[in-house]
């Protein structure tokens, strides 16, 4: 893990939507790593992973029972399941219909953590899976909670919803193992997710991962200033990388180191607002061909995938995403008036 005050690998490791907690305050509230999990711990989360089938209620609890109380560690003596999970957690949805998280967990001093759990949708936040996500929030809100995980078995989303926000990060399980062993999205979880973040030693104190969030929300300009410093190692990355591109087009094109340093920038913030837009909702990550032919996230979950955990060794000869992000950029200057992919100018 790097310790240099850059963010850490477990957290660059996860999806994340909107502001959940700022890289500034990692340290503060969050060790650099954690200790692996034992090898049988591991070898039946490979286990019940590999066991697992989208759609199959069976497989699916034998799972959530490895991760949350195995992986995890969160006292088994402290969860509600099924039907134990009285009618007091149940919100009234503004559709008429009941919501009501599948399992909660409740420390000594009233701290909860619930959990929903929807085996029958392919992703979380796409398509039908945007409607669950919303449901969520919505509940979060009546129930006056903070904090839940959502998971499909293969997602697994951490949501906090503010009264007029929400944000999350999110693990996909399909990362989780990497030549072999746990990989840094395990690693985020159990960082994330354990007894000490999310109860406390009194029913006085707040627990540790709603404080790092709070504490993130109120350091909005602390994380205007991270944005940039980003941007500006982005850009001199992206110079850096595309040098031999760069001398064949100084071979044939005059322009400035300025001109240079301008186009790259624009092309980085391009990326950066796009990827605000689509977090916001403002860009269709709901519409499936939008997400799988054209939007920046999508597309880092498919290198994501692709890669395997091995990026450099395995896209460094790739450049399929190269003109993906030309297609992007095209579609968002001239719009799209086809009724299945319906973007503005």
């Amino acid at each position: 893990m790097r310790l240099n005050g850059e963010q850490y690998d477990w957290w660059t490791s996860l999806k994340h939507g909107g502001l959940l907690i700022a890289p500034g305050k990692l340290q503060q509230y969050f060790p650099a790593d954690i200790e692996p999990l034992s090898r049988r711990q591991a070898e039946q989360l490979r286990r019940d992973l590999t066991r697992f089938v989208p759609g199959d209620s069976q497989s699916l609890a034998f799972l959530l029972d490895t991760v949350l109380e195995e992986a995890l560690g969160l006292d088994r003596r402290l969860w509600f399941k099924g039907n134990q999970v009285g009618t007091e957690w149940s919100q009234k949805a503004i559709t008429g219909e009941t919501i009501r998280p599948r399992r909660v967990w409740v420390d000594a001093h009233e701290h909860a953590f619930p959990v929903f759990v929807e085996k029958e949708i392919s992703r979380i936040g796409v398509g039908r899976g945007r409607r669950t996500t919303s449901r969520v929030v919505e509940w979060l809100r009546k129930a006056e909670q903070k904090l839940a995980l959502l998971t499909n078995g293969r997602q697994w989303r951490i949501i906090h919803a503010g009264a007029d926000y929400d944000a999350w990060v999110e693990s996909d399980a399909d990362q989780w193992f990497v030549e072999g062993q746990p990989g840094a999205q395990v690693d985020a979880l159990r960082l994330l997710l354990n007894p000490a973040t999310l109860g406390t030693d009194s029913a006085e104190s707040v627990p540790l991962l709603w404080t790092a969030i709070q504490a993130s929300r109120q350091g909005q300009a602390e994380l205007s200033a991270e944005l940039g410093e980003r941007v500006r190692r982005a850009v001199e990355l992206l110079v850096r990388e595309s040098r031999e591109a760069i001398a064949d087009a100084q071979a044939t094109t005059a322009f400035s180191n300025n001109d240079l340093y301008i186009a790259a920038s624009r092309l980085i913030m391009r990326c950066v607002i796009i990827l605000f837009a689509e977090a916001r909702d403002l860009l269709p990550r709901d519409n499936i061909t939008y997400h799988a032919s054209y939007g920046l996230q999508g597309l880092r979950e498919q290198l994501d995938r692709r890669a395997g955990g091995h990026a450099q060794e395995r896209l460094r000869h790739s450049y399929a995403a190269w003109p993906r992000l030309l297609a992007l950029f095209r579609l968002m200057h001239d719009g799209s008036l086809h009724e299945a992919l319906p973007i503005p100018v």
